[in-house]
């Protein structure tokens, strides 16, 4: 949650979405369901592409990663299409559906180390 809401605030990234943030469209049911949200999110950097695997690259702490699911946090670039099961989540609030995002599964590390490691591959 932490994470995420930091996020949220920084410049460069285009939006977050993770259940347990108010600006995510299906916020009021996870609250319902959930006891915590989880450590999973997406999120999209202001960027093409080739930026955000150029991002991926320069951060030093968050691994990259095909599949999610480990103590360490682990990130994948990914391709919007229709048949993927977030693109009901992202398209409610996207006046134009993002082309790419990332999903990040947060593990053990500190908050503050995974978010200098975001920032500082940003820029």
């Amino acid at each position: 949650m932490a994470l995420a809401s930091m996020l949220e605030k920084h410049p460069r990234v285009d939006y977050v979405r993770y259940p347990g943030l108010e600006s995510h469209p299906e916020h009021a049911l996870a609250k319902k369901q959930m006891s915590g949200f989880g450590g999973m999110m997406c999120f999209s950097l202001k960027c093409d592409d080739k930026e955000h695997i150029e991002f991926i690259k320069r951060l030093k702490i968050i691994v990259p990663a095909v599949s999610l699911g480990h103590d360490c946090s682990l990130i994948v670039f990914r391709r919007m299409n229709i048949s993927d099961p977030g693109y009901d989540i992202l398209s409610k609030t996207e006046e134009s559906l993002p082309k790419s995002f990332l999903r990040l599964s947060v593990g053990l590390e500190h908050v503050n180390d995974l978010y200098n490691d975001i920032d500082n591959a940003i820029r």
